[in-house]
């Protein structure tokens, strides 16, 4: 049965369909679903509720405007187990170069695992490992406070066949408001209108709109909040928490040398879809210096759950 349930995901990412709109009638009318399936442990944790929060690599992916709160050079590996044999990956790295600018690449590879490919009487011709892969170059610049941020984006897919498309990521951060406790952020992603397309079959791109916002109610916690409007499915709300426990600092005014962060957030992007105890998440991170290392766990109802590990360090 899961691999069944990973064979329909793979399909549901890589297959073309008919145009779609903002709402639950236009759900898998788009094409080139994984570029929505997130990047990094943190934000997986704290519900996706990510696009004001980031402040490390993955802003490649979740929003390029606050590529500018990562100082110097940084890089983030992660991976995550979607479904039975299915494995997605992501990479991202950023370099800042002051009053320059800043600059990011990343990469993305979804790969269902090996599908047996039949002819119609069922009888096994041969294996395909088909996969989806998106490289992302980005750039970033502070103005008067605010932060802006542009990506674009070479995709290719194959199944049997092979199809590529280009798209454009655009990303606003505004500076600390309230005291410095309050972050807001507005994204938009998969621009551009491109269609991918397999035989004589083509979808676009999963165009998505994100409002966003982070608050530091304390210290040491911060909640999060997104507003999505993604065109392949009907706008949904996502939620997130994070909670620090600071360990020792080597002197005074010195970052700490630990700390450990407890997170869990709440998507209904999934709910009334996906059959079972889904929407909700939880994860943590531990922070040594420079790197940290973060886990996060979702459940997916009846398709099983989803486990992500994500390696970040800065140099």
């Amino acid at each position: 049965m899961k691999r069944l349930a990973a064979a329909a995901l793979a399909a549901a990412l890589a297959a073309p369909a008919a145009a779609g709109s903002f709402s639950s009638s236009a759900r898998g009318t788009t094409a080139g679903e994984f570029l929505n399936l997130g990047a990094g442990a943190r934000a997986a944790a704290m519900g996706s509720a990510y696009c004001a929060v980031v402040d490390e690599p993955s802003a490649v992916y979740w929003n390029p405007a606050a590529m500018t709160r990562v100082p110097g050079r940084a890089a983030t590996l992660s991976h995550a187990l979607v479904l039975n044999s299915s494995a997605y990956e992501y990479g991202s790295y950023v370099q800042n170069e002051g009053r320059v600018g800043v600059f990011g690449f990343g990469v993305q590879y979804y790969t269902p695992g090996k599908i047996v490919q039949t002819d119609e009487a069922g009888t096994p011709l041969s294996n395909l490992l088909p996969y989806d892969l998106a490289l992302s170059w980005s750039y970033a610049r502070e103005f008067h406070g605010f932060s802006f941020g542009g990506t674009v984006k070479l995709i290719d897919s194959k199944i049997i066949n092979s199809a590529s498309a280009g798209a454009l990521d655009l990303g606003v951060l505004s500076p600390t408001l309230l005291d410095e406790r309050l972050r807001l952020a507005f994204t938009a992603t998969n621009l551009g209108g491109d269609t991918i397309s397999f035989d004589q079959a083509g979808a676009k791109l999963p165009l998505t709109l994100k409002a966003g916002g982070a608050y530091q109610l304390l210290p040491s916690l911060l909640v999060s909040a997104d507003a999505v409007f993604p065109k392949s499915d009907q706008p949904y709300a996502a939620v997130g928490t994070e909670y620090k426990i600071a360990g020792p600092s080597d002197r005074l005014g010195s970052p700490n040398v630990w700390s450990f962060l407890g997170r869990a957030g709440f998507s209904s992007q999934s709910i009334g879809s996906v059959d079972g105890f889904t929407g909700f998440s939880l994860g943590f991170g531990v922070a040594v210096r420079r790197a940290s290392v973060d886990y996060a766990f979702a459940p997916l109802g009846g398709l099983g759950q989803v486990h992500r590990l994500s390696l970040t360090g800065s140099f």
